[in-house]
């Protein structure tokens, strides 16, 4: 029976840091000599029992485990590293940015990961969570990633990418990365996601990739963006900066293929020239300082737009904006007071909110500016004192006020307008968006049923044609409670001998029919 010093040994190991075996993961291997000598005077700490040797690359302020014999436990000074290691050392962080013993799973734990056997056929690999404190070394073997998830970890920089040249989407988000750098090898890379890091600046990391379609760079500690770091992405269609302490984001104007631009939760109090990014369609810059949208009419394509919670006040008279395309519009939580120049601004609103810009009295002028808009179905305007029976009459062809549905007389179908048999229920089932995206996934829905149904008919078709070039049909099987089911077989088994030749019985012809189905369908498999 072990003594109570041998049970008290693993407590005094518990929080030491244990050596690493060239795997990554640590072990503790008990000696079993005898019972330990109890030390005379106290031992503030002791090393762990021994374990496996470390690997040549080892930094040296890591304490190297002593041996457990029955001698008294004490604290043993690291070794020293040789010269031709610390050179290793050196050159392997270097060249990957990371040294091997940080990353901590190995090539076999990768495997398992991805449940595949041969790392040649990963071209997705996910690592979310994995408590990461580097990106792992062993990545270098999975040459053929296309999709890499590092996500939600502990990383603090990018590194040992470097023979992952066939990345096409990386995401990198909610870890500690405080630069971006070392993607030079990821020139094919497509979508690249950083938010929720520590990036102070963008600086020239991003230069490499000039295929770049979609950058998230949101809720880090970004300040500046200048042209010179956006430039090389030129082909970029999505960039997210939201979340930031940007006062300035000019430098997108460098980017002429920018399709949708979210920038908000910044410190911004203009918006830039928007006439070189022509195919700008959608733009977010609520929670800002912005008070004037004369920028906005280098900007004739846009289709969404969201400016809610800024400072936008009194606007100038000739409000020289045409937002032809525009169809949803937010202006919520500002200093508005005057909405006469909607009309002229943006015709082809489907959506519009307006709310918590002071008390306004929806009075005849102002439904008048409404009513021309012709295309309104949906108004958010909870700081109207006007009553909705009110509005109703207004504004007789509006669906949504204030998330409600208003109740129109019903109409028989083919009256025109909106009407339909009966009324409509007294809430609205989802927002304006969401039916715009509803028949949008209607439709889909029905053009794909239409190609499964095509799809169906050429299939048959074609089956048709290669058993009528066969010239072939297998015999259908006899029905056993048929009192001519013998009779039928012996057919059957006749027909399949062909040149007369006897056959030795029931078995024999079943097989025969195998054998020729089998033949069957080795050739429609060549043909």
């Amino acid at each position: 029976m072990a003594s109570r010093e041998q049970r008290d040994v693993p407590d005094l190991l518990s929080d030491l840091p244990l050596g690493r075996n060239n795997g990554g993961q640590a072990k503790l291997k008990q000696t079993k000599t005898g019972p330990v000598s109890k030390p005379v005077k106290p031992v503030a700490m002791a090393s762990a029992p021994n374990s496996a040797q470390s690997s040549q690359g080892r930094t040296a302020d890591k304490a190297s485990p002593s041996s457990v014999s029955g001698q008294q436990l004490l604290p043993q000074r690291p070794k020293p590293v040789s010269a031709s290691a610390s050179t290793t050392s050196k050159k392997t962080q270097v060249v990957t940015g990371k040294k091997e013993e940080d990353s901590e799973l190995t090539f076999k734990e990768l495997l398992e990961i991805s449940m595949e056997d041969n790392a040649q056929r990963v071209f997705d690999l996910d690592l979310r969570q994995k408590q990461l404190k580097g990106i792992p070394f062993a990545l270098k073997e999975f040459k053929r990633l296309k999709i890499l998830d590092l996500s939600s970890n502990s990383i603090s920089e990018i590194s040992n990418l470097f023979d992952n040249k066939e990345l096409k989407e990386l995401k990198l988000y909610d870890n500690m990365i405080t630069s971006i750098c070392l993607l030079e090898s990821q020139r094919d890379l497509s979508s690249l996601q950083l938010q929720y890091n520590q990036i102070a600046k963008i600086g020239s990391g991003l230069a490499p990739l000039k295929k770049l379609n979609s950058l998230k760079l949101n809720n880090n500690e970004l300040r500046t963006m200048e042209v010179k770091e956006l430039a090389p992405m030129s082909q970029l269609t999505f960039l997210d900066v939201s979340f930031n302490q940007l006062k300035d984001i000019s430098a997108v104007v460098c980017l002429p293929h920018l399709e949708e631009l979210r920038a908000d939760n910044n410190l911004l109090e203009s918006l830039p020239d928007f006439s070189r990014c022509r195919k700008l369609r959608d733009l977010h810059a609520s929670h800002n300082l912005l008070s004037s949208l004369a920028s906005l009419r280098t900007a004739p394509n846009l289709e969404e737009l969201d400016l809610s919670h800024n400072r936008l006040a009194e606007l100038p008279a000739p409000l020289d904006l045409k937002l032809q395309r525009l169809t949803s519009l937010s202006l919520s939580d500002n200093r508005l007071a005057e909405f006469g120049w909607l009309p002229n601004a943006c015709s082809n609103v489907y959506t519009l909110d307006m709310s918590n810009n002071g008390p306004v009295e929806m009075d005849e002028r102002l439904a008048a500016a409404l009513g021309r808009l012709g295309n309104l179905f949906e108004l958010s305007f909870t700081n109207c004192l006007t009553p909705v029976a009110a509005v109703q009459k207004l504004l007789p062809n509006l669906d949504y006020f204030n998330g409600f549905t208003l109740h129109r007389p019903s109409t028989p179908s083919g009256a025109g307008g909106h009407g339909g048999g009966g009324a409509p229920p007294p809430m609205r089932p989802m927002s304006a968006a969401s039916a715009v995206t509803a028949r949008q996934v209607e439709n889909q829905l029905r053009s794909l049923e239409s190609r499964m149904v095509s799809m169906e008919e050429q299939t048959e078709q074609a089956f048709l044609h290669l058993r009528s070039r066969l010239g072939q049909k297998l015999a259908p099987a006899p029905n056993p409670t048929s009192p001519t089911a013998s009779l039928q077989q012996d057919a059957n088994d006749e027909a399949l001998a062909g040149d007369g030749a006897p056959l030795t019985g029931r078995a024999s012809s079943r097989r025969d029919r195998l054998r020729d189905a089998l033949e069957f369908g080795r050739q429609s498999r060549a043909l």
